[in-house]
């Protein structure tokens, strides 16, 4: 059965069987119910019950349940339940009620047009079991479905035997993957407009349908019941209950226990589906029987679909109990194409898949999101175009895209000819049994001698697939391999199982060679027999050839497998090589082969010219000038032994424009070109003792006679001069040396800028491994020690590296001078006046001289210099191995004219100082001052502090020792706008003012050391308020890591208030980075700020920060907020907040507390009606001596229009006049404030409230005796205001 789950139709079907017959008419129904009320009794109703037996038998084989996304379309995307259900019910038993089975239930997704290419597993095949039974039967009770046991009369109604239920499965394997939950979610998305579709399909509108006959049938049998006296909630439950049967449901009233059922029922709505199923079982059993023979097991998997990786985590269930269970976390390893164990802690590989899972779900978010179409037709059937098109795009957005097939091997052929492959898929066993039996027929059969039989029988049992046909490969193509379909839906737990995937080859011309295993990475080689027609003395040893399989994995998982011969050549010269290949038989040219191999190329031979062909070399060193061919062949059958290397020193010719050979020293500078064949043999197995014919498994390396690496920080040039040949070489580069003569020593000579030339190093051919040291001399000769690094081998290349003991690299934009502490004759080597004006990028290389533990002497090449011991922290530790800091001489701080002037030798304003020494072979950071004195002696040093680092080069500069100078600050500008920076002291100077435009960083020193160290900042440039000028922030420390905000208050030029303009605020971030403070600033878009002020009183409140000025202070309104920093950061974090007329209190902002409340005092004024919201508002006012009200014009304000409203009791009060009346503090105890007042009374000696009439007002002291008068309600209309 096929069951799509398309709700509308479902809806229709359900109306269409739940709807029952007419109703007959009620009063016949209620005299019938009535007449069959009085002659039914209880055992009556019992006997009818139990007396009939029945049994219920379902079973739904292979039945399928389908849920589309989209019910109008046949390739919609589907999520199919599939399984087998048998269930079997028999209220009346006394042992098993119901069994219900569900025999291979499985889910997966796939697309219904093909489904069987498109399905992804979700739930593997498992097998569920519920089975419901009741407890065993009383002492004396009899089993069977007829219910024979012992009666107990009326004890039955109260005897309540709750079943138990007992859920069984099988080892349940679930996967789901992020389209996974897209197409889950899309499906839940259409079920609601699905429900709400009516019947046809066409949009009608709601009408309310009559109460539908079954309805009107059960109120027939409600109101019947509820003549014996139940709760009509309670009638209903129970009619629900027996079916609509009167005479059960009677019975189900009747028994107090499911009285309370009935009660709880009423609210099924609101109850949980547990707690109801509890009610009416008395246990809950689950239990797993795991059929693997690993245990019980619940597996869930997510899956990300882009890198197709599998990551099995354990859910955990809302409900509390007790469980037996083991938590195993596993993750499907490519690398060994099977499930793998993983501890449960968090991995860098976990964290990264979790990463870029994140990541590619939000891209995929964001591009559905950003999907929008624009309907622009206007006939019907452009309307209708459009549309299908936004519902494709849509369905592509929503479901996803679906997963192309995963290619998992590639087959490259270098081998020269063509080749013929096939692929056998070999499964694993399934259990250890199987593998121990297996293990066990090898081992029998060996012992017995019967290895082939043995042999052929674990092949059956490892149920061997092999591909029927040969496949071809031409030479130098690559072709993906296919392999078998495999057995079942994609991602279940069986297509998980470990298969060997074995290669077959055989190259055209040549016997099969064995099978190898290509899901393992590596190098791997498989020996092949001479072909049936080759000449037997050529063959007859063993076999003629080697074939290499190269296996790697890329990037996409896949792994490429490169075919090629066990014989390769490379070309680590720094220009094109030509290799040719002669036979033996036809040495003529026009029989020879050629290769060219570009710098670096590695070229695998062709199989089929390795054994009876002679390989010659030589390079393509321009287009005027050609080169001959080698006169030596390379024979790499000279290396034997397993990693053993023979080098040999070839010689080429060179030729001229008309192809003569020319003489040895007419070449076009004079000796031949020569280069360096090295033959490494790999480490394959040694050759059969006896074998006449050598297998190949080598290496041929063409290399450079002599190579020069400059390991210097600049260029480096030398000069051959008995060959009159010159070159450069830059720094961190190498260069190769070919036109030498063999016959005689090697005179090298090196030379560096700035450095008078020193005596050539003699290096001969048979040289080994060691160090010499060469010394230059400057200009002020200065001595410079140079480590030149000798490697060779016998007949091999010689390696010359040049390298340096020290580097000195200057990051801090102030010119450095180093120098030796016990050395009184200045800087060091190299330092011209170019490092004193910091002019020099380029790191200065440097040299100690020997002191104390140094070993030196004549050098073994007798060429003047001397092999030292250079290593970290060497020297002897004395006072000799220590140096010194200074600023240049021509570095003038104040700028303008004396600098100038010191450019030109004039007179100098500063003299630098040599700082604090230091040993430069101890690893770590610190700290130095460098001092620059003044002429002038009254006025105070300049400092700049710096920050050193030691430590050794990496890699191939692990001999040289690297001091890095940095500057103590670093400014880095992450934000928008062009910022200003100065110290706090020298905010007035344009001189002491650097400049950094966004994304800059540049380096920082203080002005004045003398002076608090606190930094400032503005706003340079004028793009946020083009009227408004920037003023410059409060000091803040950045010496010590932090993270705060910098408020910057912008004011008119005219010199308006600095609170007048809206605030701008930076994000400042200080980090320290070894021993430079990196203070980074930032915009604070997306970050919040660190205060914010909620006004939520009725008056104006004022706040500024407490120990800074008073000009700082702003003011937020009623009802209103206003974002806040520190002005100043230094300074405490405390607030004043004050209230014009009222207190003021301070708050600390890093308490958070209720702090002191705020005290005002509210006034008000007397207003006429008649004026009210007009421009000229009359008031109540009293300024004149005589203390006469007059009606004035509302000035803010004004004392001698605000009254304040004094309570007497709790009855009445009477108006004040505030203008009469000192002012006071409102924090301060109030004394008495009836004394010495003035308040509002009527000019009269007393009121007549009953006769209508008018009396003037006026400012009365107050007195006991006129109560009366002054209250507010004998006086005229008047409109109370609060000021």
């Amino acid at each position: 059965m096929r069951l799509f789950a398309v709700f509308d139709w479902l809806i229709c079907t359900q109306r269409f069987l739940t709807t029952g017959p007419e109703p007959p008419c009620l009063p016949a129904r209620r005299a019938a119910a009535q007449m069959a009320t009085q002659h039914l009794s209880f055992d009556q109703v019992r006997s009818t019950d139990s007396d009939k037996p029945s049994e219920l038998k379902l079973n739904l084989s292979d039945c399928e349940i389908i849920f589309v996304d989209r019910t109008d379309s046949r390739d919609a995307n589907a999520v199919i339940l599939r399984g087998t259900a048998i269930f079997a019910c028999n209220p009346t038993a006394s042992g098993r009620i119901a069994n219900c089975s569900l025999n291979s239930l499985e889910a997966f997704s796939c697309c219904l047009a093909c489904e069987d290419e498109t399905a992804l597993s979700i739930i593997d095949p498992t097998d569920f079991t519920v089975e419901v039974t009741r407890p065993d039967a009383r002492r004396g009770g009899g089993g069977g479905g007829g219910g024979s046991g012992l009666s107990l009369g009326l004890l039955d109604a109260k005897e309540t035997q709750q079943p138990v239920i007992e859920v069984l499965y099988t080892t349940l394997s679930i996967r789901f993957s992020y389209r996974d939950f897209q197409l889950i979610a899309s499906i839940l998305g259409s079920l609601p407009s699905q429900a709400m579709r009516p019947p046809g399909g066409q949009q009608q509108p709601q009408q309310r349908s009559p109460p539908s006959a079954s309805r009107q049938w059960s109120e027939c049998l409600v109101y019947d019941l509820m003549q014996l006296g139940f709760d009509p909630a309670d009638c209903r439950y129970a009619l629900g209950e027996a079916g609509g049967d009167l005479q059960l449901a009677a019975l189900l009233l009747t028994d107090p226990n499911r009285q309370a059922d009935a009660a709880a029922g009423s609210n099924g709505a609101d109850s949980d589906p547990l707690a109801e199923l509890g009610r009416y079982a008395s246990e809950i059993q689950v239990k797993c029987s795991g059929g693997n023979g690993c245990g019980s097991a619940v597996s869930c998997v997510l899956i990300d679909d882009y890198q197709d990786c599998d990551f099995r985590w354990s859910l955990e269930g809302p409900r509390e109990g007790r469980c037996s269970a083991t938590l195993m976390v596993n993750y499907f390893n490519r690398d060994l194409s099977a499930n793998s164990l993983l501890n449960a802690n968090l991995t860098k590989h976990m964290l990264d898949l979790y990463e870029s899972a994140q990541k590619r779900i939000y891209q995929t978010r964001k591009e559905s999101s950003a999907v929008t179409i624009a309907t622009t037709a206007t006939t019907v059937a452009e309307q209708r175009s459009t549309a299908l098109s936004a519902r494709r795009v849509s369905t592509a957005v929503g479901s996803g895209r679906r997963r192309s097939p995963f290619v998992p091997f590639r087959l490259v052929n270098r081998t020269g000819c063509d080749v013929h492959y096939k692929v056998q898929t070999r499964y694993s066993f399934r259990d250890d049994t199987a593998a121990a039996a297996a293990i066990a027929v090898v081992s029998a059969a060996a012992s017995a001698g019967s290895s082939q039989v043995a042999g052929q029988e674990v092949r059956e049992q490892t149920q061997l697939h092999c591909d029927p046909d040969w496949r071809r490969l031409a030479a130098d193509a690559e072709t993906a391999i296919e392999l078998d379909a495999v057995d079942g839906k994609r991602r279940h737990e069986s297509t998980h199982d470990y298969r060997v995937h074995r290669l077959a080859v055989q190259l055209e011309g040549w016997e099969p060679c064995e099978p190898i295993c290509i899901d393992r990475v590596g190098t791997f080689f498989r020996d092949t027999a001479a072909p049936p027609g080759a000449a037997a003395a050529a063959f007859s040893a063993g076999p003629a050839g080697r074939l290499v399989f190269n296996i790697v994995r890329n990037s996409t998982a896949q792994k490429i497998i490169t075919l090629r011969s066990a014989l390769t050549f490379t070309n680590r010269l720094h220009h094109r090589v030509e290799l040719q290949l002669r036979s033996h038989e036809h040495f003529e040219p026009s029989g020879a082969r050629s290769f060219h191999l570009e710098p670096g190329d590695c070229l695998p031979v062709p199989i089929r010219y390795i054994a009876d062909c002679a390989f010659r070399v030589r390079p393509a060193v321009s287009e005027r000038w050609s080169v001959d061919f080698a006169r030596e062949s390379v024979d790499w059958r000279r290396a034997v032994k397993p990693m053993e290397r023979r080098d040999a020193l070839c010689a080429c010719r060179y030729r001229g424009a008309d192809d003569d050979i020319l003489d040895s020293n007419a070449g076009p500078t004079g000796p031949d070109y020569h280069l360096v064949t090295s033959v490494l043999r790999e480490n394959f197995p040694a050759d059969i003792v006896g074998q006449s014919v050598a297998l190949p498994g080598h290496s041929v390396f063409i290399e450079p006679p002599v190579c020069l690496v400059n390991l210097l920080p600049q260029d480096l040039s030398y000069h051959l001069p008995m060959l009159s040949v010159k070159g450069r070489v830059a720094s961190g580069q190498e260069d190769h040396l070919h036109l030498l003569d063999s016959k005689r020593d090697l005179l090298l000579q090196l030379h560096l800028e700035n450095f008078r030339c020193p005596e050539p190093l003699r290096i001969p051919w048979q040289a080994r491994r060691q160090t010499l040291c060469l010394t230059m001399h400057d200009w002020n000769d200065k001595q410079l020690d140079l480590m030149v690094k000798l490697e060779s081998r016998a007949q091999g290349p010689i390696r010359i590296t040049v390298s340096a003991c020290y580097w000195l690299i200057n990051r801090t934009g102030l010119p450095l001078i180093i120098k030796q502490t016990y050395d009184d004759g200045g800087p060091l080597a190299g330092q011209g006046d170019e490092h004193e004006a910091a002019r020099c990028v380029a790191p200065l290389l440097f040299s100690l001289s020997a002191v104390g533990g140094e070993v030196g002497g004549a050098g073994a090449s007798g060429n003047g210099g001397w092999t030292r011991r250079c290593s970290w922290g060497g020297g002897g530790g004395g006072s000799g191995r220590y140096c010194s800091l200074r600023l240049g001489r021509h570095w003038q701080p104040a700028g303008g004219a004396a600098a100038a002037a010191a450019a030109k030798g004039g007179y100098s304003r500063w003299t630098p100082l040599w700082c604090e020494h230091f040993h430069p072979d101890s690893p770590g950071c610190i700290v130095r001052q460098l001092h620059m004195k003044p002429a002038d002696q009254s006025l105070p040093n300049l400092v700049y502090s710096i920050g050193l680092e030691m430590r050794p080069g990496r890699g191939r500069y692990r001999h040289t020792n690297i001091i890095t100078c940095t500057s103590r600050y670093q400014l880095h500008n992450r934000s928008s706008h062009v910022l200003a920076y100065a110290q706090r002291h020298c905010t007035g100077s344009v001189e002491h003012t650097i400049t950094g435009p966004p994304t800059s960083y540049q380096a920082f020193h203080w002005t004045r050391d003398d002076k608090d160290k606190l930094l400032c900042v503005r706003l340079a440039d004028q793009r946020h308020q083009p009227d408004a000028a920037c003023a410059w922030s409060g000091g803040f420390r950045i010496d010590e890591v932090a993270s705060f905000h910098v408020l910057l208050r912008s004011a008119a030029a005219g010199g308006a208030h600095l609170a007048t303009r809206a605030p701008h605020f930076l994000r400042v971030e200080v980090t320290v980075h070894r021993s430079t403070f990196h203070v980074i600033f930032s915009d604070i878009d997306n970050l919040p700020l660190p205060y914010r002020i909620d006004n939520r009183s009725r008056v104006p409140v004022t706040y500024r920060q407490t120990q800074a000025g008073a000009e700082l202070r702003s003011v937020v309104r009623p009802g209103a907020s206003a974002p806040y920093a520190l002005d100043e950061p230094a300074l405490k974090p405390h607030i004043t907040l004050s209230i014009p007329g009222g207190s003021c209190a301070t708050y600390d902002m890093n308490c958070v507390s209720a702090g002191e409340q705020l005290r005002y005092e509210t006034l008000y004024d007397v207003t006429l009606v008649s004026t009210v919201g007009t421009l000229r508002e009359l008031v109540l006012d009293c300024d004149s001596p005589d203390l006469r009200l007059l009606l004035g014009k509302k000035v803010d304000g004004k004392r001698s229009q605000l009254w304040r409203w004094q309570p007497v009791s709790d009855n009445y009060g009477i108006f004040i006049h505030e203008g009469t009346m000192p002012p006071r503090d409102p924090r301060q105890p109030k004394s008495e404030p009836l004394a010495n007042c003035y308040a509002l009374d009527v000019d009269c000696i007393a009121s007549r409230p009953s006769k209508p009439g008018h009396d003037p007002l006026r400012l009365a002291k107050r007195d006991v005796k006129r109560a009366w008068t002054s209250r507010p309600g004998i006086y005229v209309s008047i409109y109370l205001s609060i000021y």
